[in-house]
């Protein structure tokens, strides 16, 4: 299990305050309320929700690692029982998740930040409801805007693709289609090959 759940690349875009880092988060405010002009929220009520959406996601970066100490395996190898994760974060529901994640068999667990685990729990019973069910709306909208409609498309890469990454223009859609099949089917077709083949 690791970190995450940002929606901008890393903790430093959250916490730094140099103004580049400053103009990024303001751009990304005005990015997720858009997107939820589009899913039919009304505009202010869009602003307040991705003002909220940014201070939820800045105490996750607070509870992140940076990058340098993610890199020593000595600190990101915290192996786990079912147990021990209750006792990390005994308010999250551990047997719910593993369950929805239809993995309720699986016993023991390499938690790699077990610090942001223990944050998290303390940050989600803090916040309000309204909040963490925004939270989770923006989740899925930003996870699924590549396959929704053109207009949530083109605001997901107009951030993501030109802001963030200074991408001049899309790949095309089929393009995109045909990549995400084959990340999403990689696997499977590759356990049917060696079947055949092996």
């Amino acid at each position: 299990m690791f970190q995450g759940g940002l929606g901008l690349p890393d903790r430093d875009y959250y916490l730094k305050d140099d103004d580049v880092k400053k103009g990024l988060r303001d751009k990304y405010v005005v990015f997720v309320a858009k997107m939820f002009e589009l899913y039919g929220e009304k505009p202010d009520a869009s602003k307040a929700i991705a003002g909220k959406i940014l201070a939820f996601e800045t105490e996750l970066a607070r509870n992140s690692r940076p990058k340098a100490e993610l890199r020593d395996p000595d600190k990101t190898y915290n192996k786990l029982d079912r147990a021990g994760l209750k006792k990390l974060a005994p308010k999250l529901d551990w047997d719910g998740y593993f369950k929805a994640a239809g993995h309720p068999e699986v016993t023991q667990i390499n938690v790699t930040v077990p610090e942001f685990f223990q944050g998290l729990e303390r940050l989600a019973g803090s916040t309000d409801a309204e909040t963490l069910q925004a939270y989770l709306q923006w989740n899925v909208l930003r996870d699924a805007a590549p396959a929704l409609p053109k207009a949530f498309d083109e605001e997901n890469f107009n951030f993501y693709g030109k802001t963030l990454q200074g991408q001049k223009e899309q790949q095309a859609r089929w393009k995109r289609c045909v990549a995400r099949t084959d990340g999403a089917l990689g696997e499977i077709l590759g356990q049917e090959f060696i079947k055949k083949q092996f």
